[in-house]
């Protein structure tokens, strides 16, 4: 899979009719995280719950995902039912929805962001602070 192309990307579709509303998830979690609200939704929303590229049952990406690739294939999903979503971001996703959001305004009827942050960039400390959680992150694996 590549940025923007939606072949391998997992989506989780409930609902029929009504306004779109796009989950994003955090990272290590999945699409599955959404389905309480994606079911108690349907019955007035068209429900989308993505596995991010490389996520739960997403095929992996071919290379690095940048921040704006990520944003720009959750761009591709909503142009793909041709019209605007209302973007529900959790943690890492709502890192995503933001970009989206900036990159893609036409796109983003709403955006609700949960349990984030602008980013662990926002200062030299965070950022060092966040590397410096890869040698641990790489130790524990990904089933960790």
């Amino acid at each position: 899979m590549t940025a923007h192309d939606l072949a391998g990307l997992h989506l989780a579709e409930t609902g029929d009719h009504g306004p779109l509303v796009l989950c994003l998830h955090g990272i290590g979690s999945s699409s599955a995280a959404f389905a309480p609200q994606t079911d108690a939704l349907a019955a007035n929303h068209r429900m989308v719950a993505w596995d991010a590229p490389g996520y739960g049952e997403s095929a992996d990406p071919e290379h690095d995902l940048t921040l704006d690739d990520f944003a720009d294939t959750a761009a591709a999903v909503i142009r793909a039912r041709d019209t605007e979503a209302h973007v529900v971001g959790v943690s890492w996703g709502g890192v995503i929805g933001l970009r989206l959001a900036t990159r893609h305004p036409d796109l983003v009827a709403s955006l609700t962001v949960a349990d984030s942050t602008p980013g662990s960039g926002t200062s030299p400390e965070k950022a060092a602070a966040m590397r410096a959680r890869v040698p641990e992150l790489e130790s524990l694996g990904p089933r960790a």
